[in-house]
């Protein structure tokens, strides 16, 4: 794992309570603690320097360096660009506050997200580097958006949302603890949550659905939902009817 890496208290929390039931011991819980925390963390970031990506963007931080940091740190993100917020955007209406929750690097997106200019962007992740990142860069490109440490899955954010994205972190969320992201769809204040995950098999839609509704099948019964799919990724539009 990256050397000085500071997750939220409310993670550490989370994933200890966790696995003091397995009887490990205080030892055995610290090992355990840091593999998870790592696979959590590696799985998205490993090779990510927020420090260089900080110095590039400084130099510029036109379309031309984001789509190189995305390539190289998210190429399947990039490559639904062009399509993906209009497409979203189309169906829940231009947010006015717009929420990217478990957000990664996907801020590195927004200028494919064409936002109004009044509109609140807030991003939430777990890990303190990503977030001091993430504000440096809003400063870079002088937006009035801001980043916070967040746990999801203990402690989601209460603030009420347009919209709030949920991208490619189900199973994440899943492997950590089963049916928590049906648990944590109730808990978020949106009129729509846009959920993403990577097709399961490059071209198997009927999967994907299928291991959707294994896992939030009751939350989303009777709600209006709206698929997009683009490349190898899905995306599943649900109405709340919170709002």
């Amino acid at each position: 794992m990256k050397k000085n890496l500071e997750f939220s208290n409310d993670a550490v929390a989370r994933i200890k309570s966790k696995l003091s039931e397995k009887g490990l011991g205080e030892k055995g819980i610290d090992k355990a603690l840091k593999k998870e925390l790592y696979e959590i963390h590696s799985n998205y970031y490993k090779k990510f320097s927020y420090a260089k990506a900080i110095n590039e963007l400084k130099k510029s931080s036109g379309l031309n360096v984001h789509e190189r940091l995305l390539k190289k740190y998210d190429p399947n993100r990039f490559i639904v660009l062009k399509e993906l917020y209009q497409k979203i955007f189309e169906i829940t209406g231009k947010p006015k506050v717009l929420i990217d929750l478990a957000c990664g690097l996907n801020p590195l997106t927004l200028p494919w997200m064409n936002l109004s200019k009044d509109c609140k962007y807030y991003c939430y992740d777990l890990e303190q580097g990503l977030i001091n990142f993430l504000n440096e860069y809003f400063r870079i490109i002088k937006k009035d958006y801001e980043a916070f440490l967040n746990d999801a899955l203990s402690n989601p954010p209460s603030i009420k949302s347009d919209v709030c994205l949920l991208f490619k972190s189900t199973p994440c969320f899943e492997w950590q603890s089963p049916k928590s992201t049906a648990l944590l769809l109730e808990k978020i204040n949106a009129d729509y949550i846009v959920i993403s995950v990577m097709l399961r098999g490059e071209k198997n839609i009927q999967g994907t659905r299928n291991y959707l509704n294994s896992i939030i099948g009751e939350f989303i019964k009777g709600k209006e939902t709206h698929e997009i799919i683009l490349k190898k990724e899905y995306f599943l539009i649900i109405k709340t009817m919170k709002g």
